[in-house]
């Protein structure tokens, strides 16, 4: 069995850039995949939501995602309602078998 750990740091590399995909080229072909740092709503990531790139990117995987921390980042108007924005921080596992 083959297990991964990554801390994927809001998805930017040592190159400053924001890629998902590289984070899955790394990663796929592992039994387990465990990875730290997944975010939702991050404005240092310009606000993407990694659980949902990260399943889509790897879609051979089961999933589970943990938020290990939220706040709240702001609201908006959005079709005359408000609409509150919560940054999500946390752990992802993905699997092979479910």
């Amino acid at each position: 069995m083959r297990l991964v750990t990554y801390n994927i740091h809001y998805g930017v590399g040592l190159d400053g850039r924001y890629d998902v995909g590289r984070i899955a080229d790394a990663v796929r072909g592992a039994d387990v995949i465990a990875l730290q740092e997944v975010s939702r709503n991050n404005p240092d990531n310009g606000g993407r939501d990694m659980v949902a790139e990260l399943g889509e990117a790897l879609p051979e995987y089961f999933a589970v995602y943990g938020s290990n921390f939220e706040a709240n980042v702001g609201s908006r108007l959005e079709n005359g309602r408000a609409i509150t924005t919560t940054f999500q921080l946390g752990n992802m596992v993905l699997s092979k078998t479910p």
